[in-house]
């Protein structure tokens, strides 16, 4: 429950930078998150069992992100 919750977050960030709401420089923060939090060890089940329930643009980029960790800028 806690990691879909902290994805959400993540996501409506997502959202948000994408729709132009949110600064490069706020964005980059939360994407430094994503990139931890993908690389954690409860991650890959969570993102088994759940990435439907997220939009596809955000599975997209978690999918990226999850493939190529040193990946740094992301759907700008």
């Amino acid at each position: 429950m806690m990691m879909g919750n902290v994805l959400r977050i993540f996501e409506s960030a997502f959202m948000q930078r994408q729709s132009g709401r949110m600064e490069e420089d706020t964005w980059q923060g939360y994407q430094k998150l994503i990139e931890r939090g993908v690389s954690s060890s409860i991650f890959p089940l969570y993102w088994q069992l759940r990435r439907e329930m997220h939009d596809h643009r955000f599975v997209s980029l978690v999918d990226t992100v999850a493939e190529h960790p040193d990946t740094r800028k992301m759907f700008d």
